[in-house]
């Protein structure tokens, strides 16, 4: 299974306050714009497609505000040691819900979002 991830992030927070915060529910470093662990590699951007009435009109999270690619670290980083699965599922599905938790609208663009439906709710 391929697990990179897009996630739609639709927030009011600063990009500098949403990546604090999203660094700090996994105790990851954040470096030159990246977010990191020893697990998890995340790209938080401002999305290129963003368009709030469009987004508020439609609810479709392809115009949501962020877009954050997720991979496991081992795929970024070819000294890495190899990323358990599990773990960086885990992970993931955390980092989705605390962001929801805190008024976030975040959805998921990858081949497992019947996983993130059942482990978060919906997607």
């Amino acid at each position: 299974m391929d697990l990179s991830c897009l996630l739609y992030i639709e927030t009011f927070e600063e990009p500098a306050t949403l990546q604090q915060r999203i660094a700090s529910l996994f105790g990851g470093t954040i470096s030159l714009g990246s977010i990191s662990n020893e697990f998890i590699y995340i790209d938080l951007s401002l999305n290129d497609s963003r368009d709030r009435k469009r987004f508020l009109r439609e609810r479709r999270f392809v115009f949501s505000k962020y877009c954050a690619e997720i991979d496991p670290v081992d795929e970024i980083c070819l000294t890495a040691e190899k990323v358990d699965p599990e773990i960086y599922l885990d992970i993931l599905m955390h980092i989705i819900m605390e962001l929801r938790k805190s008024g976030a609208q975040v959805a998921a663009s990858c081949e497992y979002e019947d996983l993130v439906a059942e482990k978060t709710g919906w997607n």
